[in-house]
């Protein structure tokens, strides 16, 4: 059952994984190019907070309701407005979080991400309940697979009362991990978040400091910044050189349109011959700051993507992999699922290979908002959030994005409203007004059903509370991760399902693809629907070899 799913394909040099959920065909994630693909992980939000059902876990409980906690998220309706996707409890609590974290790191490698840049919240020895994860994280990673590193990233947002010498002797524990990323010289890869808060001689104190420590330890220093206009400041002890980025197209410009623009700094930076590691990203909702950036559905994720690959990045930083409390996540979730991970193959195999990967599979993805940004919330909370400075337009939208082997008509149902557009082969969008109601996308070509993908989130006139973030799914993964065939194709030839629709040129959904998604529209339409859901993608974990 698994080949029908994943066939391994031996290159001359590499591994290609035909998964068919995904429009390209994938480069093995640890194919040997130098163009590194890295994704950052954000120590409070893992698979499973306290090893419970997730029906009744501290995410369902606590961060997904806007009572949760004692009430200290009413003002915004809630902590989180997504999770990941559950996990069932696991027997032997005493491994939970360990195995939980090897199951993350094998979704990363099944996307093509050949490491983590932990980051490092508080001290290793504190008392606080993500000290120990990032120690988790690199030992998790030499049991799954030697070839995955971590790049250490100390958060000097947090790490505010560290002294050179405390930052030496964390930096160094961390380091001593054997999954810890090294240079084949053997310097150790380091990547503050936010390295402009300490100066550079501080970070010059810290790396003398760990030299002359017992673990002679060399570091090759990659600071993340949040202001880059500084940059030529920190060349003489850098590597290379990272900032955390925006999050939306027009703050995501694919030309080089201006002073630190970001096709801009990353040419600055490798004109002084350092290394550039470019912030990838989906959107950016965050209730409890009151603020959102318009991402305009797919297009800051692709602006991103092309920066990163056209633009000629070293490394690409996908930010992030986990924090759900600012809405950035790329790991499968219940509102996402594989999708943005999905969409980003096409870019990692063009960044891995150098050159234009084939389309080999027509996939739909749709994109949508649950609500109108206008929406009054049953739940009413103190203060919604509001546009970030400088974003992209806010504007209530329906997107598609088309990864397709040859032309064809799309058609996209939005409640009582019929959308349609002509798309050729290659990468095609199509943008519509945003409807109440049920949302789904059909491609046609000659009169013929091809491929077809509904939400399985509805738009909701009066939602719970304010949810900015775009629900997001796919033609070729179910709600559970799980790869959905084509009604065209071999691999749904052989299935119960009927498929004598599809050579109509009816824009409703076939009786079999209704029969797919039924029942799903109604069981995800709330936060706190989110925290019950209990689904598992536990079988596409197991296909990465260990």
């Amino acid at each position: 059952m698994l080949v029908s799913f994943f066939v391994f394909a031996i290159g001359v040099s590499s591994v290609v994984f035909a998964n068919t959920a995904l429009p390209v065909d994938l480069p093995d994630a640890f194919s040997g190019s130098t163009r590194k693909i890295f994704a950052n992980y954000f120590s409070p939000f893992p698979l499973s907070i306290e090893n419970a059902d997730p029906s009744n876990d501290y995410y369902a409980k606590q961060w997904l309701i806007a009572t949760g906690e004692g009430g200290l998220h009413t003002s915004y309706g809630g902590y989180l407005r997504d999770r990941p996707i559950p996990v069932a409890p696991n027997p032997n609590a005493t491994v939970f979080k360990s195995e939980n974290l090897q199951k993350e790191i094998r979704q990363a490698i099944l996307a093509g991400i050949e490491g983590f840049v932990v980051d490092v919240l508080v001290p290793y020895n504190s008392s606080d309940f993500v000290a120990p994860v990032p120690s988790l994280v690199l030992d998790a990673a030499q049991k799954v697979d030697k070839r995955f590193k971590i790049i250490i990233q100390p958060d000097m947002a947090t790490l505010t009362d560290l002294t050179p010498s405390d930052m030496a002797r964390e930096i160094n524990f961390l380091g001593s991990y054997p999954s810890a990323y090294r240079l084949d010289d053997g310097r150790l890869v380091v990547a503050p978040f936010l390295a402009e808060a300490r100066p550079v001689n501080w970070w010059s104190e810290v790396f003398s400091i760990m030299k002359a420590s017992s673990y002679s330890n060399e570091v090759a220093f990659f600071p993340v910044f949040l202001d880059a206009r500084n940059y030529t400041a920190w060349k003489d002890i850098c590597y290379g050189m990272s900032n955390w980025g925006n999050r939306s197209p027009r703050t995501n410009p694919t030309t080089n349109v201006g002073t630190f623009s970001a096709i801009d700094i990353l040419e600055k930076v490798k004109n002084l011959g350092k290394l550039w590691m470019q912030p990838v990203s989906v959107q950016d909702t965050r209730p409890r700051s009151f603020i959102f950036d318009e991402s305009q559905n797919f297009d800051n994720l692709m602006n991103t993507w092309n920066i990163t690959v056209d633009g000629g990045a070293d490394w690409a930083h996908l930010v992030t992999w986990n924090d759900y409390s600012e809405g950035t996540q790329f790991n499968p979730s219940v509102r996402h699922g594989w999708i943005n991970l999905d969409i980003s193959s096409y870019w990692i195999a063009k960044m891995r290979t150098g050159s234009e990967p084939p389309i080999v599979r027509d996939v739909l993805y749709l994109s949508h908002r649950t609500q109108f940004l206008s929406a009054n919330t049953t739940f009413v909370t103190a203060k919604p959030m509001i546009i970030r400075e400088g974003s992209s337009p806010a504007r209530d939208t329906i997107q598609v994005l088309a990864f397709l082997k040859s032309a064809g008509e799309i058609r996209v149902s939005a409640g009582n409203t019929q959308y349609n557009c002509t798309v050729g082969s290659g990468i095609s969008t199509c943008t519509f007004p945003l409807q109440l109601g049920n949302v789904s996308a059909y491609l046609y070509r000659e009169g013929k059903l091809i491929s077809s993908v509904i939400s399985p989130l509805e738009v909701e006139e009066r939602p719970y509370n304010q949810n900015l973030d775009y629900a997001v799914s796919s033609s070729r993964r179910d709600v559970n991760g799980a790869p959905i065939p084509d009604p065209t194709s071999e691999e749904s030839s052989s299935s119960s399902s009927s498929t004598s629709d599809a050579g109509t040129s009816n824009t409703n959904p076939t009786s079999s693809t209704t029969q797919r998604i039924s029942g799903v529209s109604g069981s995800i339409r709330n936060a706190k629907a989110l925290g019950l859901l209990s689904i598992t993608s536990s079988f596409l974990y197991e296909l990465i070899p260990t």
